[in-house]
């Protein structure tokens, strides 16, 4: 390619095209740090808010998540995801980090908060691990 030296190699991606992207390099750390910053600024505010639309039949009634003996059962028994008959699909994964968020709050009825913050770690991991690729 024009412009490039014969030790170069253009398939290195955006981590050497811009030197700020390095991970060694203090500014990277700066940056990962502030935008960690800015996501959790931007979500704060929803840590506290109430269950909506489908959070009702698949955590607020259903009765299945609030004991974690049930969790081999979601593996199946697909009737365990929703309270509801309509809404009921073999959702395991869901179900069964429903049930442990349900856990994490102690208490007899589901606390949004839990739910909402395992939400969140897990979008933060996939970001990272999307980055990482």
């Amino acid at each position: 390619m024009k412009g490039m030296s014969a030790g170069d190699n253009p398939t290195q991606g955006p981590s050497k095209l811009f030197g700020i992207m390095e991970k060694n390099n203090r500014g990277f750390l700066l940056l990962v740090v502030l935008f960690l910053g800015l996501l959790f600024f931007a979500y704060s505010n929803h840590f506290h808010n109430p269950f909506h639309f489908d959070d009702d039949h698949t955590i607020v009634s259903n009765q299945y998540i609030r004991d974690l003996g049930n969790i081999p059962k979601f593996f199946t028994d697909a009737t365990t995801t929703s309270s509801l008959p309509a809404n009921q699909a073999y959702r395991p994964g869901l179900t069964t980090l429903n049930a442990i968020d349900h856990w994490m709050g102690g208490e007899a009825m589901p606390q949004p908060f839990y739910f909402h913050l395992s939400i969140f770690i897990s979008y933060v991991i996939l970001g990272m691990l999307l980055f990482l690729m």
